[in-house]
């Protein structure tokens, strides 16, 4: 299931121009053709393919973006995502040189991930991934980051 937790028009545009070149991406993921880390796709336009365990919710931290929108697919296993919207937290403040900030909070807007979930989550859209539905369990999933 594909869930978009997106702005405006803006980030619609963008999101089209590098969708198929995405869903290809995740096809040859699938079959083993890109390992674990960082890869540099094009300009603006980078995959990051990692595992960890989920955990408790008091365990992980929200984090947001000001230059990325995330774009999260699971690869194997499941995971709770909790989101918060712009005005809904307090201000934070940003590491630029990763463009990311991190923060402790809870939200009553969860939603449950499995594989083959895609979820594209905008700039300045908290979010906090990796809490246990059930049990911890492993997660492997591919985070596109896309430069808005």
């Amino acid at each position: 299931m594909d869930r978009y937790f997106v702005k405006d028009h803006h980030t619609l545009e963008k999101l089209a121009h590098f969708w198929p070149k995405i869903v290809e991406l995740i096809e040859e993921i699938k079959v083993g053709h890109y390992s674990n880390g960082s890869h540099e796709l094009s300009e603006g336009l980078t995959m990051n393919i990692f595992g960890y365990e989920t955990n408790n919710q008091e365990e992980r931290l929200f984090e947001v973006h000001q230059e990325n929108i995330d774009i999260h697919v699971v690869l194997a296993g499941m995971e709770q995502v909790q989101l918060l919207m712009p005005g809904n937290y307090a201000e934070v403040v940003y590491d630029l040189s990763t463009d990311s900030a991190t923060f402790q909070e809870v939200s009553d807007e969860k939603i449950s991930c499995v594989i083959g979930d895609i979820l594209v989550i905008d700039t300045e859209i908290a979010h906090k991934t990796g809490i246990m539905l059930e049990e911890k369990q492993a997660i492997k999933k591919v985070v596109f980051k896309l430069k808005v």
